[in-house]
């Protein structure tokens, strides 16, 4: 699978079954899978330190 990040970020990178990459949230981003397959996504929560 082929991932490209929007500019400013630039990055594009193929990534090969059993890796991973996190993309934050709020960045722009496509996925182009280069031979048949399926993916799996994961959402995460950034943790905060609030005290209150």
């Amino acid at each position: 699978m082929r991932f490209s990040l929007a500019v400013p970020h630039g990055d594009e990178r193929v990534v090969g079954a059993g890796e991973t990459v996190v993309i934050e949230s709020e960045v722009p981003h496509r996925v182009a899978f280069l031979t048949p397959g399926r993916m799996f996504v994961e959402f995460y929560q950034k943790e905060t330190n609030d005290v209150g």
